[in-house]
């Protein structure tokens, strides 16, 4: 049996109560040799399934699954209700779900059936009306006319739902499960089983020790996030998710600046700040002039140096080719020699301090905040600064 693959035809899929099948084709095409086709000024196919013998079944399941054959219908396929058809086949296949107004998958057994058949989602979508789902998740909570609630505020959806807050009031619904905010880990919980919600203004963080205030599109998001164990400044810059488009800044590592960007509302992490000031606060230019830690600023001003301008006592007069500036640089031969100290937090990562007794860089937990200098990301840096270059003259 020999199958001729023709142009495409309108992707909508049905058959007639007499086992015809018809397809609207924009050229004359022979599907199967099994019959010939009707021809007309709209180029109709028409083949009798029922003179298709058994031994080709599996042949025809392919065809149906290669060629697009649709129905012409009188009426409104989205305005039809499902039909899965008869004929024993299971092929995948989309109806528009006129209550819910979404396009949905179900089963078509491969005859019969109505025009409201698609072999695609997005088919469906285009043809049909569908509403706009924000939901990451699920679908939204709906109302007696099912139609999806417009909500606002924090007690306007029922539990197990909260409020995606979109572009448009068609897109502000409830939406099921609980939000999570944070681009890593988990919102901080309360002593009354509740999210810690946070103070937008990042110059003063409201949140505990390893946490941030992660600033959303409402006061639902904003909320206290797990910090990672990665300065913010060096973190790359994350969109995150969510559909909204608030303008945040982040700090450019390859431009050594703050830039803005387009933040979603939903996920991201650190490098995301309310505005330029805060960010070159977080990220001052200048955080990258030494070659561990930062330089000495007197009066929001970084303390230069030079032949005839030396630095205090605990500092050493470091230039940066990089950034063509030389300034007032911590002594590696006092932090160097300090505690290997793992801070208060407890998000524990390996990090490397130098050993003076050794004259070695060893491992050590750290805990994610505070500490001392001695305190690199690793093995190799650890070494270079303290037991190469700049260690301790016992």
């Amino acid at each position: 049996m020999i199958v001729k693959r023709s142009v495409r035809c309108m992707r909508i899929l049905a058959a007639v109560e007499n086992h015809y099948w018809l397809a609207v084709c924009r050229k004359y095409a022979v599907p199967l040799n099994v019959a010939l086709p009707h021809t007309s000024a709209i180029s109709v196919w028409t083949v009798q399934i029922t003179t298709v013998a058994r031994k080709v079944r599996n042949l025809l399941t392919s065809m149906f699954n290669n060629f697009s054959i649709g129905l012409l219908s009188d009426g409104d396929p989205c305005a039809q209700d499902l039909a899965v058809g008869e004929g024993g086949f299971s092929l995948t296949r989309f109806y528009f779900d006129k209550e819910t107004r979404r396009c949905r998958e179900f089963a078509y057994q491969g005859i019969k059936g109505n025009a409201n058949n698609f072999l695609s989602l997005e088919d469906c979508e285009l043809v049909c009306p569908v509403l706009p789902n924000p939901c990451r998740l699920g679908e939204p909570l709906m109302n007696a006319l099912k139609e999806p609630i417009i909500c606002g505020g924090e007690d306007s959806c029922i539990n197990g739902y909260w409020c995606h807050v979109g572009g448009s009031p068609e897109t502000t619904n409830c939406c099921p499960g609980k939000l999570n905010p944070c681009g890593f880990g988990e919102p901080l919980i309360g002593t009354d089983d509740e999210r810690v919600l946070c103070t937008g203004r990042q110059k003063v963080d409201s949140c505990p020790r390893g946490h941030y205030c992660h600033v959303g599109a409402s006061a639902l998001t904003t909320v206290c996030c797990p910090k990672k164990n990665i300065d913010s400044c060096d973190q790359p810059v994350d969109q995150g998710t969510g559909g909204e488009d608030l303008p945040r800044w982040f700090f450019d590592r390859k431009q050594n600046r703050c830039a803005p960007f387009n933040y979603g509302g939903i996920g991201g992490n650190e490098n995301n700040f309310i505005s330029q000031t805060t960010c070159n606060e977080a990220c001052p230019v200048y955080r990258n002039y030494c070659p561990h830690g930062i330089p000495l600023v007197e009066g929001n001003q970084v303390t230069p140096c030079g032949i005839d301008r030396g630095c205090p006592d605990g500092f050493i007069c470091h230039m940066s080719t990089e950034f063509n500036v030389s300034v007032c640089c911590q002594d590696p031969v006092d932090f160097c020699s300090a505690p290997r100290d793992p801070g208060p937090c407890t998000n524990f990562e390996t990090r490397y301090g130098y050993n003076p007794s050794t004259d070695t860089c060893v491992e050590y937990q750290y805990g994610g905040c505070d500490g001392t200098l001695n305190n690199f990301h690793s093995l190799q840096r650890c070494t270079e600064i303290c037991c190469k270059e700049y260690r301790r003259k016992l």
